[in-house]
């Protein structure tokens, strides 16, 4: 576990050029469990709050549509369609059923849990359950906790639990955060952060 706050480069929102801008964070580095997981949403649940009154944090799992795509043989446009919501599109493709599904599942927690579970019988999506599993057990917040598994902006970086934190009156999230293995493993390890 690690946590930082200093500057950092980033590539500007809309592309181009590197810009150095201050950042805190946390990490875990190596192994990480659900214990582990928790731990950091709980840790962004209770620094949201920090900010102001009215802030949410909304959590998704890009390891739930990434299974339904390995599954169904889904291709790379049908992922695209589900990283940019059209729901439509899934429809009109062999096993896009499942897609659609999965981008329907929002709310609080433990709506979103019971609905991942039906999803995860109906198609034998193990990462469903799972991630249903990670939404129960989450102890209570100081801040509004949501689901949205239509968040999905960074599926290319993250592969697996995704968290964002909005604060009222800022049009783009205060927190960002998520699994990414992928990144990772071409240096040989995993983490969350």
């Amino acid at each position: 576990r690690v946590y930082y706050d200093e500057n950092v480069d980033r590539v500007a929102s809309r592309g181009g050029d590197y810009r150095e801008i201050p950042q805190s964070g946390a990490e875990i580095i190596g192994f990480t469990d659900m214990r582990a997981l928790t731990e950091l949403v709980t840790l962004a649940a209770e620094a949201l709050p920090v900010i102001g009154d009215g802030c949410v944090l909304t959590l998704s799992d890009m390891s739930v549509p990434a299974e339904a795509a390995e599954k169904f043989a889904l291709s790379d446009g049908a992922l695209d369609d589900f990283r940019n919501r059209r729901a439509g599109a899934l429809g009109m493709v062999a096993g896009g059923e499942a897609l659609t599904d999965i981008l329907s599942v929002g709310g609080e927690p433990a709506s979103a849990a019971a609905r991942l579970r039906v999803i995860s019988e109906k198609y034998g999506l193990r990462s469903a359950a799972g991630f249903a599993g990670f939404l129960d057990s989450l102890p209570p917040a100081r801040c509004s906790v949501s689901v949205d598994m239509s968040l999905s902006d960074d599926a290319a970086y993250y592969n697996g639990l995704v968290m964002r934190g909005y604060a009222p009156g800022v049009s783009a999230p205060v927190l960002r955060g998520g699994r990414y293995d992928m990144v990772l493993k071409k240096m040989g390890v995993s983490g969350y952060g």
